[in-house]
């Protein structure tokens, strides 16, 4: 999924346009009829789920970060 940075940017992307004079193709060859690839599905990627929310003082928050973290192994 794009990031909203992403999306904001790409409302600013600017695209050449190539007609196929510009390319010197024959026309026969190009579009949708002349691609090897084809679209079979359309989806939309599931929405991701919030994280866990903790809230307390700040030793027993990075206390509980830590086993956390340790029970993932990431650390």
């Amino acid at each position: 999924t794009a990031s909203l940075r992403g999306k904001m940017a790409s409302n600013k992307a600017k695209f050449d346009v190539w007609t196929d004079a510009d390319l010197e193709a024959d026309p026969v060859k190009l579009g949708l009829a002349c691609s090897p690839s084809r679209v079979v599905k359309i989806m939309t990627p599931p929405s991701r789920s919030g994280g866990d929310k903790y809230e307390g003082e700040s030793e027993e928050l990075a206390d509980r970060l830590f086993e956390t973290l340790s029970s993932m192994e990431v650390i």
